[in-house]
């Protein structure tokens, strides 16, 4: 999954909903952690994928527990008794996802100047503009607010 390019690592995969094939720098904190680890990524959870997605997903939502990502958000959850989706109100952690990685990723670093949308774009694997900003969240006022602050920056 590791491949060097003009002497940079890169995560390369395709994606599986799209095939389309992306390729993700390496950050300099994941490069530690691969340093650290002889340059091997963990174990995998399941060599079947999606077993590995559940085993994930449980993980990550016990993490976040003990992290304390405890407030009470809307969300749709599977009643056990039911099996059925449900919506109410429940803890962060137990709404929390796989997904969540790719969203927060690309939500936390649109609009900062060193990461243009088109960037953000390619390795979440939108094609067009509209959808990775719907994907997002962005509404119209969100532009206007934008521009208000490049031009009111001390503001």
């Amino acid at each position: 999954m590791i491949e060097e390019i003009e002497s940079y690592k890169f995560i390369v995969l395709t994606q599986q909903k799209t095939k389309k094939q992306v390729q993700i720098p390496i950050h300099p904190i994941v490069k530690n952690i691969l340093d650290k680890r002889g340059g091997e990524f963990p174990k995998k959870l399941s060599n079947n994928i999606e077993s590995a997605k559940t085993i994930f997903n449980m993980k990550i939502k016990e993490i976040c527990k003990d992290a304390k990502i405890i407030e009470i958000t809307e969300g749709n959850l599977k009643a056990p008794k039911t099996n059925r989706i449900k919506k109410g109100n429940y803890p962060k952690y137990k709404l929390i996802a796989s997904h969540v990685c790719r969203r927060s990723f690309a939500t936390n670093f649109y609009a900062l100047k060193q990461y243009p949308t088109p960037i953000l774009m390619n390795i979440t694997a939108h094609s067009t503009e509209k959808m990775f900003l719907e994907y997002i969240g962005k509404k119209p006022i969100d532009y206007s607010l934008q521009l208000a602050k490049i031009w009111n920056p001390t503001d």
